[in-house]
């Protein structure tokens, strides 16, 4: 899914870049990580208040 292009030199210089099937993935999880992000705040507390109601 990533492809590593290493160029002999001094310093040395590697270069990553997606292939498209990658490309792809990225095109899925995108839309899930703007959920998590517009969702943090209650992921958070949900964290946070795991367990009270039942004691833990």
């Amino acid at each position: 899914m990533v492809s590593r292009s290493i160029y002999p030199q001094v310093p040395p210089r590697v270069e990553y870049e997606l292939t498209p099937l990658g490309r792809g993935l990225l095109v899925q999880v995108t839309p899930l990580w703007f959920w998590i992000a517009r969702h943090s705040n209650e992921l958070r507390s949900a964290r946070a208040n795991y367990g009270k109601d039942i004691g833990g």
